[in-house]
This record gives C-alpha cells, sequence and structure tokens, in this order.
C-alpha cells in the first residue's frame, strides 16, 4: 500500500487534507507511515494519528463493538445532472430540505445546527453553518433561512451542479415549547407537516408534493424511480 498515491484515495482524506499533506512533502501511503505522528497531531488533531496508522495497516477497533455516531447528522446530497441557475437551484433546496426534514419528524428530533454547500460547475464551494438553539424541524423555516444565506454568499451569476443540506446536533423533540413568539401560521404548519407526514408514511414519499417539484428545475420525480442510484 505504501506506493499508493494521490493520497485521496486512503480512506478518510479528501482533496483539500491531501493538498494540506503534499505541503509538507507527504505524497504517498508510504510518505504518511513514515512521518512522525506526533506532528500529524499537532496539525491536523486525532484525524492524523488515524492516517498515521490507518498507512500503517493498524486498526485498533474491535469488530464486535457496535458503532456509536458521536455526532449524528441527517443529509442530503446530490450531483446534478445539468448546470443550475442558483434561481432554478430552489427549487432542489426545497426538495432537499423537505426530505431531511420528513425524517427528522419521524425520529421526533429537531436540529439545532443546519449545514449547507453549493458547488458551481467549476468546483468553487459556496458554505455555510448556522445554530438554532431552540431547535426546529420546520421545513418552511429552514428552507427560508438557508436561502436567504444563500443569497448573501453565492454567485448569482455561476452555473450549479452540487447541492448538500446536513442536520445535526439534535434534540428531542418533546422539549418543544409554544413560545409567546409562535404565530397562528407556525402552529398551522405545524399540524399540515404532520399530516403531510401521515400520508408519506401510508402511501409513499411521492403521495404529496409541492408545485415546485412539478417544474422542469425538479429531480424529484427522476430521483423516485431510482434504487441505490440505478433505474428500475
Amino acid at each position: 500500500m505504501w506506493g499508493i498515491k494521490p493520497l485521496s484515495k486512503l480512506w478518510g482524506i479528501n482533496m483539500k487534507s491531501e493538498m494540506n499533506l503534499n505541503k509538507r512533502g507527504i505524497y504517498s501511503v508510504g510518505d504518511l507511515a513514515n512521518y512522525s505522528w506526533k506532528y500529524l497531531k499537532r496539525d491536523f488533531g486525532i484525524v492524523g494519528v488515524d492516517w498515521h496508522l490507518h498507512a500503517n495497516g493498524i486498526d485498533e477497533s474491535f469488530i464486535r463493538d457496535k458503532h456509536i455516531a458521536h455526532r449524528p447528522s441527517i443529509a442530503k446530497s446530490q450531483i446534478l445532472l445539468r448546470d443550475y441557475t442558483l434561481t432554478e437551484l430552489y427549487v432542489i433546496l426545497i426538495e432537499h430540505v423537505d426530505e431531511v426534514t420528513y425524517r427528522i419528524r419521524l425520529n421526533k428530533q429537531l436540529a439545532r445546527t443546519i449545514s449547507f454547500s453549493i458547488g458551481t460547475k467549476d468546483g468553487k464551494i459556496y458554505r455555510k453553518q448556522f445554530t438554532i438553539k431552540a431547535g426546529t424541524n420546520n421545513s418552511n423555516k429552514i428552507i427560508q433561512l438557508i436561502w436567504s444565506q444563500l443569497n448573501k454568499v453565492a454567485d448569482p451569476h455561476s452555473s450549479y451542479r452540487t447541492i448538500n443540506v446536513s442536520l445535526t446536533n439534535f434534540l428531542p423533540d418533546s422539549v418543544m415549547q409554544i413560545s409567546l413568539f409562535d404565530t397562528d401560521k407556525d402552529l398551522k404548519e405545524e399540524k399540515l407537516n404532520h399530516t403531510i407526514d401521515q400520508l408519506k408514511q401510508r402511501y409513499g414519499s411521492s403521495s404529496v408534493l409541492r408545485a415546485t417539484s412539478l417544474t422542469d428545475a425538479s429531480t424529484f420525480k427522476y430521483r423516485s424511480t431510482l434504487i441505490a442510484g440505478h433505474m428500475i
């Protein structure tokens, strides 16, 4: 394995990490295996030590041990089949947020941290993360917040090919309390989401669609014909 390069072929190392390792003269798995773990830990934290161990073929975990996700997340990402304008990307954003919020509502959770990113066809990434202290599983609220942030950071003239939405830092929805600032609209949306979730559970995820999913920009209908990324 020591002759393997680029380093991004090694599990757990992405392109950005590879570039940072290259700056230190580490280009192959062998270079990584022979580099001092102390400096890797200093520069990359505990993940640097993991890279060093993996490069040397060392794995101290027990297969029989149950894996525990310390920071679980629910995410949806997609590589788009054509170039999208920022305006068209709004349709995909709605569909992605609807999917991840549906899943956390089924798990009876609220998300406090929302992360998202979009990528241009030239490889430029616009990403942002924000926290809602009280947590939420309201699709429309998350869509509005993400769209507001996107319009601040993204180039409206670029063509886009990737999108990712991720929810993490969960709370049980039992802690949600009615606030004096909650409006009739908020309460109606909560009831509507509950009704839609029941319909989807009973009749399938495509049984209830937004009008935007009937537009040319939508990918929902196409994705509903796939199993594990393949046509059925």
